[in-house]
C-alpha cells in the first residue's frame, strides 16, 4: 500500500512538472509578451481581464501581459496589439561591486507604544 502511494506521489510530481515545462516554453526568451492595445470602452475589460494581466489603463490604451496561451487567445479578439519592451528591461539595474557597500531599503525600528 505505501509503495503504491509512493509511485502515485511521484507520477503526480513528473506529470506536474511537464506541464509547468509544457506552460514555460516560448519563442522568447521572457515567458510573457508585454504589449498595449486600445479599447472603445472600459466595458471591454471585463471580458478581456479573464484573458490576460491588465498592467495599466491610461485613457483608451491598456497595457497588460500575457504568456503565450493568454496571448492567442486575446489575438483571436482581433485588437490591433504593439508590443512593448517590458518596464523591468528598460533600465539596466545598478549593481554593487562590493557587499560593503550594498545598502538596503528596510530598516526595522522598535514601535512606540499608543498611548490611550
Amino acid at each position: 500500500m505505501m509503495q503504491r502511494l509512493s509511485i502515485i506521489s511521484l507520477l503526480a510530481l513528473i506529470f506536474s512538472m511537464l506541464v509547468l515545462s509544457a506552460e514555460l516554453q516560448t519563442d522568447s526568451p521572457r515567458p510573457e509578451t508585454y504589449f498595449r492595445f486600445q479599447i472603445q470602452s472600459r466595458d471591454e475589460l471585463h471580458e478581456i481581464t479573464r484573458i490576460i494581466s491588465i498592467d495599466n489603463v491610461i485613457g483608451d490604451t491598456v497595457y497588460a501581459y500575457a504568456n503565450s496561451r493568454e496571448f492567442e487567445r486575446f489575438e483571436a479578439l482581433g485588437k490591433t496589439v504593439e508590443i512593448l519592451s517590458p518596464p523591468s528591461m528598460k533600465y539596466k539595474p545598478k549593481m554593487s561591486d562590493s557587499v560593503k557597500k550594498v545598502k538596503t531599503g528596510t530598516v526595522i525600528r522598535p514601535m512606540k507604544p499608543i498611548e490611550v
